[in-house]
């Protein structure tokens, strides 16, 4: 099978470039006789139209829901048969398919996938089931005041569009979707040459291409690229208080703004400013002044959640009602601290320390190390990544680390969703 391989001494894994545009990240892991496969396409919500939000997350579950020569139920045994795992889910910047088996069901589950992946049938009967089973999910999402604060703090942020659309749409656009729309979007979206598979488990480069050529060669090629431009917005993007009265004895605050792409070169800074803000677990400064020093809650955190095309603050918190302002405010103080005052020499070897250290972490199972090489992939950081992200995260000042608080926190203009009982509630 004709292919363009590159490769380094240094490199985490192999990189195979296949011709028709798909890249194939392979890591062998000869542990246990096992086989992790993590592909992601380029096409998630963020490709939803208005009022047709929920298309990328149903047309990917109901992937599973028949093939032209399978039902879902026999596409569930002949998987379970096999020990393994087969999941197809969207999320906002991909859809992403796994396969987890035995290295000597491969070929099955290929087969399987296989089938899943290019002769979708979206039976009307079995997305109907699948449209219910949508909605029951909205309607839980709705009932989580947790869940619920998240969601319309993202839709504040971002006007109902984009990264603030709901991955599972409403109950009103699922309900409007067609097996026609489910077709387009898997034939206009859900092509190989947007495809990044990951495999990391008992197997060569040798035997991994003949069973890809032989189940996924024939993967048709029909996909068109839509330019997505999120509007970026120097300033936050803030402004906006949203107050949901829910009879809860505990207010869910979510506090923020507009953030950075992952592609940002600030990002490692704004990464570490964070870590010692709020996302330090008990080390955070966020975690010492509202439940060591106020007792205000027994967790707060806070992050910068980067995407492919945007990014976003956020500060979380569950508190009392009757305490819910008091949090806000020490939310917004610290925030305008360490904008102001910058951070300790203390505080970042303490963070540097930490995020060196736990890294090891994230490559402890095939599962992550499937992810992480995705990612890599996805967002251009070089097969080296993992043995340069120590010398990444060192390399950041503490210069930097206060330039980047200065510049990328908003403490006077952010979005603020409160979910609980409104009247017990003083804010502002």
């Amino acid at each position: 099978m004709p292919k363009k391989t590159v490769s380094s001494r240094s490199a985490f894994a192999r990189r195979i470039v296949l011709p028709n545009g798909t890249v194939v990240l392979l890591k062998e892991v000869k542990a246990l006789p096992l086989v992790y496969m993590h592909l992601v396409i380029k096409a998630g919500s963020l490709l939803d139209p208005e009022g047709r939000e929920g298309l990328a997350a149903l047309t990917a579950e109901g992937l599973l829901t028949g093939t032209r020569r399978r039902t879902a139920a026999r596409i569930s045994e002949e998987i379970e048969f096999t020990g393994g795992a087969l999941v197809v889910q969207a999320q906002k910047d991909y859809t992403a398919i796994t396969l987890n088996v035995l290295k000597k069901a491969l070929p099955t589950g290929l087969e399987i996938m296989s089938d899943v992946l290019t002769q979708p049938a979206f039976r009307p009967k079995e997305i109907a089931k699948k449209k219910e089973e949508f909605k029951a999910r909205i309607h839980k999402e709705e009932e989580d005041p947790g869940t619920l604060a998240h969601k319309t703090f993202l839709a504040e942020l971002f006007n109902k569009r984009f990264y603030g659309q709901p991955l599972l749409g409403t109950e009103k656009s699922i309900s409007g979707l067609t097996k026609k729309d489910l077709m387009g979007f898997y034939q206009e979206r859900l092509s190989r040459s947007r495809v990044i598979c990951a495999v990391v488990g008992q197997i060569t480069e040798r035997e991994l291409m003949p069973l890809w050529e032989k189940y996924l060669g024939s993967w048709p090629e029909t996909s068109i690229e839509t330019p997505i431009n999120v509007p970026s917005d120097s300033k936050g993007g803030g402004g906006r208080i949203k107050k949901m009265d829910r009879d809860l004895t505990q207010a869910n605050i979510v506090l923020g703004h507009r953030g950075i792409p992952r592609s940002h070169p600030d990002y490692y800074a704004v990464f570490i400013m964070n870590y010692i803000l709020g996302g330090g677990g008990f080390r955070s400064r966020l975690m010492d002044n509202i439940r060591e020093e106020k007792g205000l809650a027994y967790s707060i955190y806070s992050a910068f959640v980067s995407g492919q095309y945007a990014g976003y603050f956020q500060a979380v918190v569950e508190t009392r009602n009757a305490t819910a302002g008091v949090a806000i405010d020490e939310i917004l103080k610290e925030m305008e601290r360490i904008k102001t005052d910058g951070i300790s020499d203390v505080e970042l070897d303490e963070a540097k320390l930490y995020l060196t250290g736990s890294f090891p972490l994230k490559m402890d199972t095939n599962a992550k190390i499937a992810g992480l090489l995705t990612d890599i992939e996805f967002y251009n950081l070089g097969l080296d990544y993992p043995v340069r992200y120590p010398e990444i995260i060192k390399a950041v000042t503490k210069d930097q680390v206060a330039d980047a608080a200065r510049k990328y926190l908003y403490p006077g203009n952010y979005t603020l969703v409160i979910v609980g009982r409104q009247k017990e509630i003083r804010w502002p």
